[in-house]
């Protein structure tokens, strides 16, 4: 039978490893689980295509020698809905994630304290090694830090256990800017049963980024793609003012697998199932200082607005004795770009918003920021109560008059770049997303 798009599964797992699937990596003791969490998407396009070199030797007559194999490419992207449950997608595009609890913590249930646990930060890797006696910590488990912990910014934070060196020693996740030598209290705990009210996930930027295990299902013919060391290098979002907001992430990878059995059947990572933004939930603030929207103008005139991020992975790195296959996939120089368009008028009621101040901005050269916020609901964080908000705080826009193409309105188009200078977030973007999700 012919497999069908309507019966297709896309899971997701990060690796220890880069390139080097999580339940088989003996970097690990024991090693992880195989546990997939699953993407809602429209269309997906990663695949391994591998060149044929053509050979030019001379055989003494006019028929061609056979060709020989050339290394493996294994990209291609996945489109989205903008939803509220795609934490893990963004942090995998950004590098770091800071998840603290949102309200009481009402319903959480945490396991025994560990015994006498010490640390040590790495500061470049955003890691932070563990050592604590017969711990029973394994792969993907979440930890509550406490309190008591210096330096104090890891106090209060949840960490993902990414992985198990021993029964003594484990490594978890930490976020950017931790440096110093580590204190743990006594608190730390494993988190056994999420709270109620919700987490907070605070993704940042410009990080060393983490590689994943994708697998794509055909689950009506059971045929599954198995992709490794697959790592985030670009992501893309519209917004517009009605309907599904589309993102688009690029992948980049290191080998694929074919099998006629699952690595593992995708999980939701909600519980609750997803979440999507319509354009009627979004709202776009101009200048604001902080990532609350502090001294920022919403503006009601935009009629779409478009951001691209590109990560420059190196994708060019193959070695001798690599079969073909990539044997790195470093990261570049960030890139953040966009465009706005705006309907182009004056305030002449003295309450519309003077579009011509934002073109000022383009011929003055002068800085500002954008904030995207998007919230279902309340926007507590609790199931049906999700919020998503993308803070740039540093953007400069392109000079671009506006031009008449036809007989309707007039708009204007202002291309805009942002960079990472001299902001509070220390980073060149922020994703802030409060939802029931606690794992990321």
């Amino acid at each position: 039978m012919q497999a069908q798009g309507t019966r297709s599964t896309i899971g997701i797992q990060q690796e220890t490893t880069y390139g080097v699937t999580p339940s088989g990596d003996a970097a690990n003791t024991p090693t992880a689980t195989a546990s997939l969490q699953k993407v809602y998407f429209e269309t997906e396009s990663i695949a391994a295509s591998r060149e044929l070199l053509t050979s030019k030797s001379i055989s003494g007559t006019r028929n061609p020698v056979a060709p020989i194999q050339g290394n493996i490419d294994v990209s291609g992207g996945l489109t989205l809905e903008l939803q509220a449950y795609l934490a893990t997608l963004f942090y995998a595009a950004g590098g770091s994630v800071q998840t603290t609890v949102t309200g009481a913590g009402t319903g959480e249930v945490l396991g025994t304290a560990l015994t006498t646990p010490t640390g040590v930060i790495d500061p470049l890797n955003l890691t932070l090694t563990i050592t604590a006696t017969t711990h029973g910590i394994v792969v993907g488990d979440v930890l509550f830090l406490g309190t008591g912990n210096t330096p104090t910014v890891l106090n209060s934070i949840y960490c993902r256990c990414i992985k198990v060196v021993s029964a003594n020693v484990f490594v978890v996740r930490v976020p950017q800017g931790i440096t110093g030598v580590a204190t743990l209290g006594a608190a730390l705990k494993k988190v056994t049963t999420p709270a109620t009210t919700g987490y907070t996930h605070v993704i940042k930027f410009g990080n060393i980024l983490p590689s994943y295990t994708i697998e794509q299902g055909f689950t009506d013919i059971a045929e599954y793609f198995l992709y490794n060391g697959m790592k985030v290098n670009k992501l893309a979002l519209n917004m517009a003012p009605v309907g599904f907001q589309k993102l688009t992430l690029d992948f980049s990878g290191k080998k694929e697998t074919v099998g006629t059995s699952a690595y593992a059947a995708p999980s939701d990572p909600s519980g609750v199932g997803k979440a999507a933004f319509s354009g009627f939930q979004g709202t776009l603030i101009e200048g604001a200082t902080d990532a609350t929207g502090t001294g920022g103008n919403i503006l009601a005139v935009i009629t779409k607005c478009d951001l691209s991020l590109d990560n420059a992975l190196d994708t060019g790195i193959y070695t001798l004795g690599g079969a073909g296959s990539r044997g790195a996939l470093p990261e570049g120089l960030v890139k953040l770009s966009g465009t706005l368009e705006a309907l182009f008028q004056d305030s002449d009621d003295g309450t519309t918003f003077n579009s011509l101040g934002l073109y000022t901005k383009a011929t003055a050269f002068t800085k500002t920021s954008l904030l995207l916020n998007y919230t279902i609901g309340s926007g507590a964080g609790t199931a049906s109560n999700e919020t998503l908000s993308i803070y740039i705080p540093e953007v400069y826009y392109k000079q671009d008059s506006p031009s008449v193409s036809g007989p309707g309105g007039v708009l204007l188009n202002l291309p805009w770049e942002a960079h990472s200078n001299s902001n509070a977030v220390a980073t060149v973007m922020q994703v802030t997303i409060k939802s029931p999700q606690l794992a990321v």
